[in-house]
C-alpha cells in the first residue's frame, strides 16, 4: 500500500451512533443522495439494494445560525457516510469490475464526485439536492487524490464513503471524501471544489459559513487552498494552448539545461548533423538517434473521441465532472500500458490537481488525448487532455475541457520519454515539476 493514502490528511472524528441515524430503505436513501442517485446511476432502481446511508440526526446544535448576515453550518449537518454493497449487490459489482477482480478506480471517483455535490447541496441549501432548486452546485477542481494503491481495491468488499465539507469560501465548498475498502487495509482520500451558482442566471451564490471543524483540519484546508492558488498560478496547462502560462527565467534555463542533456551533441546519427542549430532539424525528426534506454514522446500518444449523447447529461445539462474523470483515469491506464509494451497494469498512486475549464454541452465531439510526460525510475506521469467542441459548430475549432495528470508506477524501471518539439518540452518540464512535488510531499512522512 502506498504510504501517501495517509499524506497531509487529519480525519474528521465519526460521530457517535448515538446521534447518527443510518437509512436502509430504498426511497429515502434516492431522496438523501438524489444528485448521485440521478447523475452517477441515472436513476437506476438497481443499484439502490444494499446501501446503507448514514446522516447525522438533528439536533438544536447543528440548526442554521446567523452571523453578520451570513447564516453558518457546522461541519456535521452535511457529514454523510455511504456504505456501497459490492459484495451483495451483483448489479453494482458489474458496473465497478475490472478485468482482473480489482475495482475501478476511475467508477469510485466518479462515486466520489456525485457525493460531494450531494454534500454541496446539503450545506447552502435546506433539504439538499431538490429538482427544481434555486441554485446548482458543481465540480470546479479536484485537489490531489491519494490513493492506497489504487489497484488494489477489490470488486467483492463493501466500500464505506465518508464526504462533509472541509472548508468554504465566497462561494465555493472544498469536500473531502475518504475512502475506505471494508475487511482490507485500504485507504484513500480526495478533495473536491464545489462551486454554488444560481439555477436561473449562473450567478455566484454565496454559501454558508463552516463551523465545528477541528483546528488541524482547518489549518490544513489553508494550506491546501494556498498550495491550488499556487499551482494555477505556475501551470503551463491553464492557459488555452500548452505553455500559453509566463515562463519564468528560471523555466527558461531550466528549459535550456533541459535541452541541452537530452538533444546537444547526441541526438544525430553523424559527426557532420550534430554541429546543426536545432532550427535545422530535418523535417519529420526521423534523424534524431535515441538511447537504447529512450522513447520518442511523439510515437506514444493515445487519443479517444467520443459523442456526447442526451442520457450521458447531469441534472444541469452538462456532463458530469465524474464522468470526464472516470474517462480520464481510463484513458492513462491505457497510455501507461501503450509505453511500456504491457496490459499488465501500472499501479496508480496519485492523481494531481485538476481544473475544469469549460463545462461540456450535450452534442458536444470529446476527445482524450493520453501522452507520457516525464518518467524516471519507476515513476510515470502521465498527461490526459481532454478537448471538445460544441454542437453545432463550423468550422471545427477544438477547445480544452480539463487536463490531468496521473502518477503511475511501474516496476522495475521505465524507458526514458524524450521530447523533441518545444511543446514537448514545455510537457516535460511539467510533468518535471508535478514529479517532483509529489516526491517532496511523500518524503515529509
Amino acid at each position: 500500500m502506498s504510504r501517501l493514502a495517509q499524506l497531509n490528511h487529519t480525519r474528521l472524528p465519526v460521530p457517535p451512533e448515538d446521534s447518527c441515524c443510518t437509512i436502509t430503505e430504498p426511497g429515502e436513501v434516492k431522496s438523501q443522495i438524489g444528485f448521485t442517485y440521478a447523475t452517477v446511476f441515472q436513476d437506476d432502481e438497481q443499484f439502490i439494494p444494499g446501501f446503507a446511508l448514514t446522516v447525522v440526526a438533528s439536533s438544536p446544535e447543528l440548526k442554521i445560525q446567523e452571523s453578520n448576515g451570513r447564516s453558518f453550518r457546522h461541519v456535521y449537518d452535511s457529514w454523510v457516510q455511504l456504505l456501497v454493497p459490492l459484495a451483495s449487490n451483483k448489479v453494482f459489482r458489474r458496473a465497478f469490475q475490472d478485468v482482473d477482480g480489482s475495482a475501478r478506480v476511475g467508477r469510485i471517483l466518479e462515486l466520489a464526485d456525485g457525493l460531494s455535490a450531494d454534500v454541496g447541496y446539503r450545506h447552502s441549501f435546506p433539504g439538499g439536492y431538490r429538482k427544481g432548486a434555486p441554485l446548482s452546485v458543481a465540480t470546479a477542481s479536484i485537489d490531489s487524490l491519494f490513493l492506497g494503491g489504487g489497484r488494489s481495491f477489490t470488486d467483492h468488499h463493501d466500500i464505506v464513503l465518508r464526504a462533509y465539507v472541509s472548508r468554504v469560501g465566497s462561494s465555493s465548498m472544498e469536500v473531502c471524501v475518504e475512502i475506505e475498502q471494508v475487511d482490507t487495509s485500504i485507504r484513500a482520500h480526495v478533495f473536491f471544489v464545489m462551486v454554488a451558482r444560481d439555477f436561473a442566471t449562473n450567478q455566484a451564490v454565496q454559501v454558508p459559513l463552516l463551523s465545528g471543524l477541528p483546528k488541524a483540519v482547518v489549518g490544513e484546508g489553508g494550506r491546501r487552498q494556498a498550495r491550488r492558488q499556487l499551482v494555477r498560478s505556475h501551470s503551463l496547462d491553464v492557459g488555452n494552448t500548452p505553455g500559453s502560462a509566463n515562463l519564468t527565467e528560471e523555466d527558461l534555463r531550466d528549459l535550456h539545461e533541459l535541452w541541452r542533456q537530452l538533444y546537444h551533441n547526441r541526438r544525430f546519427p553523424s559527426s557532420q548533423s550534430s554541429h546543426l542549430p536545432v532550427g535545422a532539424v530535418p523535417k519529420g525528426r526521423t534523424s534524431l538517434k535515441l538511447l537504447e534506454d529512450e522513447q520518442r514522446m511523439s510515437e506514444h500518444r493515445l487519443e479517444s473521441t467520443q459523442l456526447i449523447w442526451p442520457n450521458e447529461m447531469n441534472v444541469h445539462g452538462t456532463v458530469f465532472g465524474g464522468v470526464v474523470t472516470r474517462t480520464a483515469v481510463e484513458v492513462s491506464y491505457m497510455t501507461v500500458a501503450q509505453y511500456v509494451h504491457s496490459t499488465a497494469w501500472a499501479e496508480l498512486v496519485c492523481l494531481d490537481d485538476v481544473f475544469f475549464l469549460n463545462p461540456i454541452p450535450s452534442g458536444a465531439m470529446t476527445k482524450y488525448v493520453g501522452q507520457v510526460v516525464y518518467t524516471v525510475g519507476m515513476d510515470v506521469v502521465v498527461r490526459v487532455e481532454c478537448l471538445l467542441v460544441p454542437p453545432k459548430q463550423h468550422p471545427v475549432v477544438w477547445q480544452r475541457g480539463t487536463v490531468f495528470y496521473f502518477h503511475f508506477r511501474w516496476p522495475p524501471i521505465v524507458p526514458r520519454v524524450v521530447p523533441e518539439s518545444y511543446e514537448e518540452y514545455l510537457l516535460y518540464m511539467e510533468g518535471r515539476r508535478r514529479h517532483r512535488q509529489y516526491v517532496s510531499q511523500e518524503s515529509k512522512l
